[in-house]
């Protein structure tokens, strides 16, 4: 079966947060063509729960949007960590919280163009624990319940899609977990 083939990649740009590389590619039809692919370093992302079971929203200011945003806590694996590490550190950092059980959710492989791992963690048994960091702005956090969240989503509330995703597949799998069998007796139709 014939394929595409891919040239050897070579570094076009290195800022602090991306490498940018490009290759040639020679299509089926030998044509050719310039890829380019961009590399990050891992990062992770912090579904946190209290005791009433809210999600851990954080509300800071971003200076990509230029305007304040919901999240999750997040941020980048440093040098020597692990994911799970970085999770509990970032999660200490935004929220002032140090989770007794955190595990890990799921994880975001590197896609065509962007080559990064992303680390989603859940984290509970919240105790308080401040870790004072340098952020860009004050972050507020928000407990929020799932309904609430999932509204928030539907609204376009929540910064970032890969955000909105891992928040769905959460409050999904929640869903399903809590739900009852459903039978021609308890099914409603709206």
């Amino acid at each position: 079966m014939k394929h595409v083939t891919l040239g050897p990649w070579k570094k076009v740009f290195e800022g602090t947060t991306y490498i940018i590389e490009a290759a040639r590619a020679t299509t089926v039809d030998k044509t050719t063509k310039t890829i380019e692919r961009a590399t990050k370093a891992s990062s992770i992302e912090v579904i946190a729960l209290d005791k009433q079971k809210r999600i851990l929203l954080s509300y800071e200011y971003k200076i990509q949007q230029k305007k304040y945003v919901l999240k999750l806590p997040t941020g980048t694996i440093q040098f020597g960590e692990t994911p799970k590490q970085a999770a509990i550190r970032e999660l200490m950092e935004e929220t002032g919280y140090k989770p007794s059980n955190i595990r890990l959710f799921r994880i975001v492989a590197p896609t065509t163009s962007l080559n990064q791992t992303h680390y989603v963690f859940i984290a509970t048994n919240l105790k308080p624990h401040k870790i004072y960091a340098e952020e860009e702005s004050e972050i507020k956090i928000i407990p929020t319940a799932l309904n609430k969240v999932y509204s928030l989503i539907k609204q376009d509330k929540i910064c970032g899609g890969e955000t909105s995703y891992t928040l769905l597949k959460f409050y999904w799998a929640n869903k399903k977990r809590h739900s009852k069998k459903i039978t021609k007796k308890n099914l409603t139709i709206e």
